[in-house]
């Protein structure tokens, strides 16, 4: 498959918000071939708009109930130990690992297989980083699509650019300055959890799409906590 990637996407606003991962699935950019994991993100609810904004003002530019962003992860990268870091923390947050939870499974070879096995099937990647196939040859889909709520943060700086970690200046000496910005999934959100979150029966009905397929992710939560 391809993506228009970079394209015309709804790209996720800085801000911080609580997403309903509608669908996560391994693509090809049509032009470069490089490969990713495409997640849809389905708004629940919006917090805030990174200039401690809420939605309740006029001016919050942050996420929206009801709007679908996109989000990439590129898995061709310069930088394998911060991509593995990105993984990590996806696969964690989607999981309802807390931080102690993730250490005692970096610290066993089972554990260290269990992160394995889960961040292949939410990436869509294979121990090779080459996407997994499903039902007849098609691209397998996230294992977390329409499962899981999870708070999602996305952050923008301004930072001098560097080359080989050494600053860029302008023809006037000045350092230059470029645009960074980086998404963190730090939270999953909890079906018992929802009322304090302020989302409404409405709202995820809203958001699953269905009674039935808010019902169905709401029984395979409570299996996976009870086990």
């Amino acid at each position: 498959m391809t993506s228009s990637i970079g394209g015309k996407r709804n790209e996720m606003p800085v801000g911080t918000g609580l997403f309903l991962i509608k669908e996560g699935i391994f693509k090809l950019t049509p032009t470069q071939a490089l490969r990713l994991t495409s997640f849809s993100l389905y708004c629940v609810k919006g917090v805030d708009d990174g200039q401690n904004l809420t939605p309740v003002s006029p001016q919050y530019t942050g996420p929206r109930v009801g709007e679908t962003y996109e989000f990439a992860v590129f898995h061709d990268t310069k930088y394998p130990n911060i991509l593995g870091s990105q993984y990590l923390q996806i696969t964690a947050a989607c999981m309802g690992w807390s931080p102690v939870q993730v250490k005692e499974y970096q610290s066993t070879p089972e554990g260290q297989q269990v992160i394995a096995e889960l961040t292949a099937g939410i990436m869509c990647i294979d121990a090779h980083g080459k996407q997994v196939m499903g039902i007849d040859g098609q691209p397998a889909t996230s294992l977390v699509s329409n499962q899981a709520i999870v708070e999602i943060v996305k952050k923008s700086q301004i930072k001098d650019k560097k080359v080989n970690g050494q600053p860029v200046f302008d023809s006037t000496g000045q350092p230059i300055k470029i645009n960074v910005t980086n998404v963190y999934f730090n939270q999953r959100i909890w079906f018992d959890d929802m009322t304090a979150q302020g989302i409404t029966e409405e709202d995820l009905l809203k958001a699953f799409g269905s009674p039935e397929a808010a019902q169905t992710a709401y029984e395979m939560e409570k299996k996976y906590r009870q086990e």
